[in-house]
């Protein structure tokens, strides 16, 4: 039978064994923090070289950088979306969020239906792949 002298030592390990952890996972946080600065820092200087030059893409040596436009399909006003794909029999749209890729074929496909409630959001990326 386990005495309370060996739950006092277990749950000070643990006690012991969760501070370690956090300690650790702060440090990776910090170092991890400073590698993602670094990295978009390298990413707005290629950007800016594929923005300057009018190139979607640059293959170096070492690898190639690609800028690839990613827009992002979102609802402002679900009952008016609602009723929208309602109206118009696209049950293909919902997920619990939009289906990004039927929004974006509707909307590329009927350029002068506005869709009520649709907000959008187009942001440039940077994909970096090795030689």
């Amino acid at each position: 039978m386990t005495t309370n002298k060996a739950y006092e030592s277990l749950v000070k390990q643990y006690i012991e064994l969760r501070e370690r952890k956090s300690r650790l996972t702060k440090q990776y946080e910090e170092k991890k923090a400073r590698i993602d600065t670094e990295m978009d820092e390298i990413s707005q200087t290629l950007m800016a070289q594929l923005n300057e030059t009018g190139a979607t893409s640059i293959k170096t040596p070492a690898g190639m950088f690609i800028k690839q436009k990613k827009t992002r399909y979102w609802a402002a006003d679900w009952p008016a979306m609602h009723d929208f794909i309602r109206d118009n029999g696209l049950s293909e749209f919902y997920e619990k969020r939009l289906n990004q890729r039927e929004v974006r074929t509707f909307v590329e496909e009927n350029p002068d239906t506005p869709v009520p409630g649709l907000n959008a959001d187009a942001s440039f990326t940077l994909t970096v792949r090795r030689s």
